[in-house]
């Protein structure tokens, strides 16, 4: 009986993590500062990177290579990022942990994780826009339909206590990421 063939899983890690960095955006101006520190603080903390991965792979399995995959394999990092930061904001899971750390609205405050996620999400669109085919597709699973829409029927599912929001229903438990 011979033994079956050794599976070949490719380690994108390099590639993805100095992708992220050079294609995350970067004010210059004093008062953004805290913003960049902020994505980068959100984007950094030591995690699998498993979308990005997954798309690259994808990508690799389609005949392309991963240097020409990469914008969308951050873009992917991107969005997931911002999604997370919206997620743990006080008006949504009220999160005080992610991956072991503040949430990032305890560290750098609601104003600034708002603008990080803001920016994390616009910068995933400008790489999706650049196909046509990527900007419909994210824009779809962003949507109402897609990502939003889930988090609508979260709140519905478990609202904060004691608000008068439309979607108040009953005590929602705090989540630690």
């Amino acid at each position: 009986m011979s033994s079956p063939a050794p599976i070949y899983i490719p380690d994108f890690r390099v590639l993805i993590e100095s992708g992220i960095l050079a294609m995350l955006p970067v004010c210059d101006r004093g008062s953004a500062r805290r913003v960049n520190e902020a994505m980068r603080y959100a984007l950094f903390p030591g995690g699998k990177r498993i979308r990005p991965w997954f798309a690259l792979l994808g990508a690799s399995i389609g005949g392309y290579s991963p240097d020409d995959a990469l914008p969308a394999a951050c873009a992917v990092e991107y969005l997931h990022t911002s999604s997370l930061i919206f997620d743990d904001l006080p008006s949504m899971d009220d999160a005080g942990l992610r991956r072991g750390r503040p949430a990032l609205h305890l560290k750098f405050g609601e104003d600034v994780a708002i603008l990080a996620a803001l920016t994390l999400l616009n910068q995933a669109y400008a790489i999706f826009g650049r196909s046509g085919m990527l900007i419909k597709e994210a824009t779809e699973c962003i949507g109402l339909n897609g990502m939003i829409g889930g988090q609508a029927i979260d709140l519905e599912m478990q609202p904060v206590v004691g608000t008068r929001a439309p979607f108040a229903i009953g005590k929602r438990p705090r989540s630690c990421g």
